[in-house]
C-alpha cells in the first residue's frame, strides 16, 4: 500500500492518505494550507510480516508500535501464527478504533494486556504473550 505522510510536525508526522496501489497519491511536495506549509511524501508500505522474513528473523523479544493512528490496521495485518513476539507496546490514543478494539484482536491471537504506559502525550498498551495459553485450554 502506499501512504501520503504529512512531516510538517516535526516528530509527530502522520499519515493523510491511503491508497490500495490503484489510486495516485500525491508526489513528494511541500504545500501551503491554512497558512502554513506541509510536507507531504508519498512512502510505499511493506507488511512487517514480509520485511521480517526478508531478513530471516520471525522471532522478535520486543516490538514497539507506534504510527499515530495506523496501529490497529498494521496489527490485523500480522500472521500471529508465523511470528512470534513475546512483548509488545501499542499507542492507542490516535486509534478510531481505541484501545478496547485492540486488546479484543490481541486477546484473540493469544495476548494478555500486561499494563498500561500514560504520558503527556502517549497512551499506550504493554502485551505480553500467553505463554500458559496452551495448557489453559484444557482447564476452561
Amino acid at each position: 500500500m502506499q501512504v501520503t505522510f504529512n512531516a510538517s510536525v516535526g516528530l509527530l508526522g502522520a499519515i493523510v492518505n491511503e491508497t490500495d496501489g490503484h489510486q495516485h497519491a500525491p508526489v513528494n511536495s511541500t504545500e501551503k494550507k491554512n497558512g502554513r506549509t506541509e510536507n507531504l511524501y508519498k512512502i510505499q508500505c511493506f507488511p512487517l510480516y514480509s520485511m521480517l522474513v526478508a531478513v530471516g528473523r520471525t522471532q522478535v523479544d520486543y516490538f514497539s508500535l507506534d504510527v499515530e493512528g495506523s496501529e490497529y490496521k498494521i496489527l490485523r495485518t500480522i500472521p500471529w501464527t508465523k511470528l512470534d513476539i513475546t512483548t509488545l507496546t501499542v499507542e492507542w490514543n490516535h486509534v478510531p478504533e481505541g484501545e478496547k478494539a485492540i486488546t479484543r484482536l490481541m486477546e484473540e491471537n493469544q495476548y494478555i494486556k500486561f499494563g498500561q504506559i500514560s504520558m503527556y502525550h502517549s497512551q499506550e498498551v504493554v502485551y505480553v504473550k500467553d505463554f500458559l495459553y496452551d495448557f489453559r485450554q484444557y482447564y476452561d
